[in-house]
C-alpha cells in the first residue's frame, strides 16, 4: 500500500470542499463520490486522477493524486 491519497480542490471547489487540499488514508478501494461533501457539484468540473481523466464514480486508493478543476468559461 502507498501512502494516502491526495484530493487537491481548485477554485471555488476549495471552498466547497472546505480546504485546497485533504490527505485521506483508505481502509479499502473507494468510490470518489463517497469522499466528498454533499451537495458537491456534479457538472462544469473537470477530475483528473493521476492525471487522467476521472469521473465521481472513479474508485480511488491510497498512492492516488486527485485533482478537481472547475471548468471556466468566458464571454
Amino acid at each position: 500500500m502507498r501512502g494516502m491519497a491526495q484530493l487537491k480542490f481548485l477554485g471555488y471547489l476549495a471552498e466547497v470542499a472546505g480546504g485546497r487540499t485533504r490527505e485521506v488514508t483508505l481502509k479499502e478501494p473507494t468510490r470518489l463520490r463517497e469522499m466528498l461533501p454533499q451537495p458537491f457539484p456534479e457538472e462544469n468540473i473537470i477530475i483528473l486522477i493521476d492525471d487522467k481523466v476521472g469521473t465521481l464514480e472513479s474508485v480511488i486508493q491510497n498512492g492516488s493524486s486527485v485533482v478537481f478543476m472547475p471548468i471556466l468559461s468566458g464571454g
